[in-house]
Parts: structure tokens; C-alpha cells; sequence
């Protein structure tokens, strides 16, 4: 006798396989210029956006119609970690309807997800879950606390002579040139490496650093997301590529560098400057722990001060 099927399984799998064959069909580059303009779309960029997207309905994409920053990232490292199609690249990237069906199908499949192993998690785990992965997003990647925060963790003492010595930079250029990107990916979604940046201070040899330290080519963040993605997680909490590496390098000598998401850059000269210090050892992981651990002490004093005072 056979065993009763499983109505989630075979739902979870069959979105599974609509969402890799759609996937399969982009061309990489393409996609995550349409990344791009979305994002754009939604952050008060339109102009710019429309130059890459076409057929977009006059609808109002900050609430209802809204493509969540998350579900952008997902997409990123999903047609980055995706086999392709061998002969075709029929996925119109410019085009709104490919993108919303697209993301109508990714929904369709993380509630599919959930639904085939609800009975074995905790909802108070999905729901931290569901937080780790939406809060940054819904709070911005980047303001003068968090810079300061960041850099006074990582950008003094052993941690700051370890970055300079093995990086051969400075934290600071790291924040200067962060600063510098997102000026320059703010309207346009691919930008030459070459450009000129030694107006606000950026000598070409400490850029070329500083991309090696945010930079990947393209297809070593396809091998990159397809390790780190294959470990049979839902499609919603696998690791972001993006996150280490939030600039894309291509085309002759990789000259092109693309920023799907700008923000992921802001996220990687703050928070990210782990990444750039993690190797340096236990002596070293100490030393930016403490100071860690002093930056959440003084954040608890000052909201039980805010809140003594209300």
C-alpha cells in the first residue's frame, strides 16, 4: 500500500520548480539591473527606474503594490545561485508583468515552504526568524548612529591596525568610499570602475583596495551563492551573497561594477566590516567584542534614561 501523499510537499515542490525554470530563463546581468530599477522604483527614483522598466502600472508601490526590500534581495541571490537554460534567455527583465508574476510566484512558494513544515517549528522561531530577516530592511541600513556605532567597534585599537596591515587601508577609506558608491549607484544601476572618485579624496589605488574588499566577479558570486545557498533551507533564510560582496564585477577587464540593492553597501562598510576582521584570531575577536559589548551597554543606559524620562 502507498503511503498518503503530502499535499504541502508536492505544493512546495511544484513552486519550487516554477520559480528555478523562470529563473533559469534570465540572464543574470539583466536581472539584477531589473533588481535595480524595482528598488528604484520604490525609494523615490522613478525617473531613473523607467529608464530600465517599461509597462509599469500608475499605482502607488510604497504599501499594497510594494516589491519588499528582502524579496529583492532573495531574487538577487536566487538567479545568482540558479542553473541556466543552455538556449534560452527569455525572461523580459524590463518588462513590469515578468517581474510581478515573478515575485507572485516567490510568495506563492515561501508560503508553500512554511506551510509543508509549520507542524515542526515553533511559531515564536518563525517569527524571530521573520524578524532578522525583515527589520533591517524596514529600518534603513544606514545612519550616523550606526556608522559611529560600527566604526568605533572595529576602527580603533588591534582590530584597526589589523585592517590597516592585512588590507592595506584604512576603516575610514572603507566609510569614505561606501559614502562614494552610494552617491554614484544612486541613479544609475552599473557604473565603470574607472570613474573618478579623487574629487571628494579617493586616490585610484586606495579605490582599487576597497573594491577588492566589496567587489566579486560575476562568476564567483554564481559559485559563491550556489555553496552557500545549497544546504536545503527555505528560500527565505538562506544566506545573502550580497551581503560580503554587495558590488558585481563584469564585462571586459570587470571594469562594470552593478549594485542591485545600494543599500547592502551601506550595510557592508558598517556591520559588514566583520568580514575584514573575523580571520585576525581570538585575541583580535576579543578586542572588538569588548568594545561591542561597551556599544550595546551605553545603547540599554540611554533607552532606560529615555525612558525614565518619559
Amino acid at each position: 500500500m502507498l503511503p498518503p501523499r503530502d499535499m504541502n510537499l508536492e505544493e512546495r515542490d511544484a513552486y519550487r520548480r516554477a520559480f528555478s525554470q523562470t529563473l533559469s530563463l534570465a540572464d543574470d546581468r539583466a536581472f539584477l539591473t531589473m533588481v535595480w530599477a524595482v528598488d528604484a522604483l520604490q525609494n523615490g527614483r522613478s525617473e531613473e527606474a523607467l529608464r530600465h522598466l517599461y509597462a509599469v502600472p500608475a499605482e502607488d508601490f510604497t504599501d499594497r503594490n510594494a516589491v519588499r526590500g528582502w524579496e529583492l534581495e532573495t531574487l538577487a541571490n536566487e538567479v545568482l545561485s540558479n542553473l541556466k537554460n543552455p538556449h534560452y534567455r527569455l525572461f523580459d527583465t524590463q518588462r513590469w508583468e515578468s517581474i510581478a508574476n515573478l515575485v507572485n510566484v516567490l510568495r506563492r512558494l515561501e508560503n508553500a515552504e512554511y506551510g509543508a513544515r509549520r507542524g515542526n517549528v515553533p511559531i515564536l522561531r518563525e517569527m524571530y526568524r521573520i524578524g532578522n530577516r525583515q527589520f533591517e530592511w524596514q529600518r534603513g541600513f544606514f545612519d550616523i548612529p550606526q556608522f559611529y556605532r560600527h566604526t568605533f567597534i572595529y576602527g580603533q585599537g588591534d582590530s584597526a591596525e589589523y585592517f590597516r596591515a592585512t588590507h592595506g587601508i584604512d576603516i575610514a577609506d572603507m566609510g569614505l568610499m561606501g559614502f562614494a558608491l552610494l552617491a554614484a549607484f544612486s541613479d544609475q544601476p552599473i557604473y565603470d570602475r574607472r570613474g573618478d572618485l579623487g574629487l571628494i579624496g579617493i586616490a585610484p589605488d586606495v579605490r582599487e583596495r576597497v573594491l577588492a574588499r566589496l567587489t566579486a566577479p560575476v562568476a564567483d558570486m554564481r559559485a559563491l551563492a550556489t555553496q552557500v545557498r545549497a544546504n536545503g533551507a527555505d528560500t527565505a533564510y538562506r544566506p545573502s551573497v550580497l551581503r560580503r560582496y554587495p558590488l558585481i564585477s563584469a564585462g571586459h577587464g570587470r571594469r562594470m561594477l552593478h549594485a542591485p540593492l545600494p543599500q547592502l553597501i551601506a550595510a557592508r562598510v558598517t556591520s559588514g566590516l566583520f568580514y575584514d576582521v573575523v580571520d585576525g584570531g581570538g585575541p583580535l575577536r576579543a578586542d572588538y567584542g569588548h568594545r561591542f559589548e561597551g556599544a550595546v551597554s551605553l545603547t540599554r543606559t540611554r533607552l532606560h534614561t529615555m525612558h525614565v524620562a518619559l
